[in-house]
């Protein structure tokens, strides 16, 4: 919550900026780490995770508001990020080593 439309609009340009250059990095580090052969495949994954998976998890976010509540719903959605972000940090590091 924010107090105030200043801090907001500082919190929202933050966000937006950290998405934004977050997908420059990502992109250069898939397509310098996947096979040729594959690199389409794993670069449209990336694609349709960063856009058409937020249009589809809407509803969803919609009806566990709607039923549990905003803080139950948003605790369970960013725990379950925080599970992906863990998988996909431990392939990473797999990778690494």
């Amino acid at each position: 919550m924010a107090s105030n439309v200043i801090t907001l609009a500082v919190l929202m340009l933050a966000i937006g900026t950290v998405s934004t250059t977050r997908m420059p990095t990502s992109e250069s580090y898939i397509a310098g780490n996947t096979p040729e052969r594959r690199r389409a495949t794993i670069l449209g994954l990336y694609f349709f995770a960063g856009t058409e998976v937020s249009g589809l998890l809407t509803p969803v976010m919609g009806t566990l508001i709607d039923r549990f509540g905003f803080a139950y719903s948003f605790t369970v959605a960013s725990t379950s990020m925080a599970a992906v972000v863990v998988v996909c940090s431990l392939f990473l590091w797999r990778n690494r080593v």
